[in-house]
């Protein structure tokens, strides 16, 4: 797992010291009078033991953890320590020959300072904060670095890179496990297996549905229009516009709605179902919900408006949300048969001009959609003219 997050030199490079900043050095390495007196105590140290363990002690708070090797701390620390205790820079070169020197004191420094070894108790109390950012967010290296701002707040000393990566690792693990527990009331009768055939190849849009439903529009014209609205037909016969997927924080269903745009059908089908349908499920949610809902991600058939249509968009988008947000349409045929998938499933989604009329079958999405281009108001055009030889918006007084 280690390997997977950093390679062996970004490894190297957390277990040693980095560069300090002028700030760093001016908060992290000025000795106060009771420090002093803590690393001189009067007897028993010579230099290199003084120098050392301060280096020790000013380390602690700034990395949240000491490196192995003292003696490659950063030169300009070590020069400002040396000048508070009158040291040569030199004597660090000799600390600790022998490595129970340096435990030794680092463990005086752990208790000086009020620290915390690591143990079962704070370890419990990782994985429960790891957990419960690991919900919302599902990358690895924030997950670390959150770990490691969790371990330094807290007090308590960091433990090695790998060692922090493993329970980044099991939170990581532990969230998947989260996320299926909150869809399972969504996972109910037929549902599992619908979704599972999403994943099938279709003959009717040449494709799996799922990327069907993620392919933007490649035209303006009506039967673009008509495309989009049956997608949003289709959707409603498999009750997408009824999901709530809001027991899932809304960071997680951005990043399983990634998850859905990247994978392919076959790569979505080898995944295990605890990994499969929360991804097919939230794909399916958020291309079915409501625009005016505020739900991360867009519906679909808002891209073709917001993008291909400019000015006209706004009066389309009209006919997408009241269709998309009216009441659901009949789930499956009256005889029981299966979910009407056919494109004339979208012609029962315009909604009519007059509420108090019997609702009529219409029979021509294409017409409609091309009756309302039809009727936008076009820009004036200028062909090639000057300003001043167009019309003036103002009659001169």
């Amino acid at each position: 797992m280690a390997t997977r997050v950093f390679t062996d030199a970004e490894l190297e490079r957390l277990r040693s010291f980095p560069e300090i900043n002028p700030d760093g050095l001016i908060r992290f390495f000025t000795l106060a009078k009771p420090h002093v007196e803590f690393v001189d105590p009067g007897r028993g140290r010579g230099p290199a033991d003084r120098l050392g363990m301060a280096v020790q002690l000013c380390t602690l708070p700034w990395l949240g953890f000491v490196p192995d090797d003292v003696t490659c701390a950063p030169p300009a620390a070590v020069a400002r320590l040396s000048q508070h205790l009158g040291i040569p820079m030199g004597e660090l070169r000799g600390y600790a020959a022998r490595e129970q020197t340096r435990t030794t004191h680092l463990g005086q420094v752990v208790r000086y300072l009020k620290w915390t070894v690591p143990d079962e108790r704070t370890y419990k109390e990782l994985d429960e904060f790891l957990l419960a950012r690991a919900v919302e967010h599902d990358s690895p290296s924030l997950l670390f670095r959150l770990a490691r701002e969790h371990r330094a707040s807290s007090m308590v000393v960091r433990p090695g890179p790998v060692l922090l990566l493993e329970h980044v690792a099991t939170a990581r693990a532990a969230a998947k496990r989260e996320t299926y527990d909150r869809y399972s009331h969504l996972l109910t009768g037929t549902r599992p297996a619908e979704l599972d055939g999403l994943l099938v190849f279709d003959p009717a849009v040449k494709m799996t549905r799922p990327r069907w439903l993620t392919t933007p529009p490649v035209s303006d014209t009506p039967d673009a229009i008509k495309a989009e609205i049956g997608k949003l037909g289709f959707l409603r016969g498999l009750d997408a516009h009824t999901l709530d997927p809001s027991s899932v924080p809304a960071e997680r269903r951005r990043h399983l709605t990634t998850v859905a745009r990247r994978l392919t059908g076959q790569a979505l089908e080898r995944r295990e179902p605890q990994r499969r349908y929360p991804v097919l499920l939230t794909r399916i949610a958020q291309s079915g919900r409501c625009p005016r809902q505020d739900e991360p991600g867009r519906g679909v058939g808002l891209e073709v408006l917001d993008v291909r249509f400019g000015r006209r968009g706004p009066v389309l988008a009209q006919i997408l949300d009241r269709s998309q947000c009216q009441p659901a349409s009949p789930r499956l045929h009256a005889d029981g048969g299966s979910i009407d998938r056919s494109e004339n499933a979208s012609e029962n989604l315009i909604p009519h001009q007059n509420s108090s009329q019997p609702p009529e079958r219409v029979t021509s999405t294409r017409s409609q959609a091309g009756a309302v281009i039809t009727e936008l108001p076009r820009r004036q055009r200028t062909h090639g003219m000057s300003h001043r030889h167009t019309t003036p918006l103002h009659k001169p007084h």
